[in-house]
């Protein structure tokens, strides 16, 4: 009885994890259907095939990113777009193809969603780091992205200084 207990827990361990990886072409047409969600705001379903990857174990800040700007834009889950969007911005290039389905850097935006993700929990001083951050990469993309970062910079500053002067409210219900 051992012995057959030994193979089938051997058979398993072999074949299980096998089963559970995703191809190349499948993860390929996933990202697509990530892609075409995002581009519909539909980020809930973007969302939902990003987890898919992750729990299959795709590895690949491109997939880190994408997943942590859908928890951003989700109403109750935007503290859970820290972790992906910080390990995503360990490998942002300048030569990220957004046309790469297969692409596995991250894209220099990872820094100003990090900076989103970062306010989101009031922590106005990293938020500012990565927003700077982006600003002096992106000054060689466009005006638009250092404008985006430059009222992000303003917007934390204000928050920081209306954070640290309380008002007191009182509700008579």
């Amino acid at each position: 009885m051992t012995k057959l207990t030994f193979l089938l827990i051997l058979f398993l361990s072999v074949f299980l994890p096998l089963s559970a990886q995703i191809s190349p072409e499948n993860i390929s047409d996933r990202m697509q259907e990530i892609d075409e969600y995002i581009l519909s705001e539909e980020y809930n379903e973007a969302l939902a095939i990003c987890l898919e990857l992750l729990n299959a174990g795709t590895d690949n800040p491109n997939l880190d990113f994408k997943t942590g700007f859908c928890y951003l834009n989700t109403i109750d889950e935007k503290d859970k777009a820290l972790p992906l969007l910080k390990k995503a911005s360990f490998h942002i290039s300048k030569d990220y193809n957004a046309e790469n389905l297969m692409e596995e850097r991250a894209p220099l935006e990872t820094l100003l969603y990090l900076g989103d993700a970062y306010r989101t929990i009031n922590n106005f001083e990293e938020a500012i780091r990565n927003y700077k951050k982006y600003a002096q990469e992106a000054t060689s993309i466009n005006a638009e992205a250092q404008a985006i970062s430059q009222k992000r910079i303003k917007e934390s500053q204000i928050s920081k200084v209306l954070q640290s002067q309380p008002v007191g409210i009182e509700w008579n219900i």
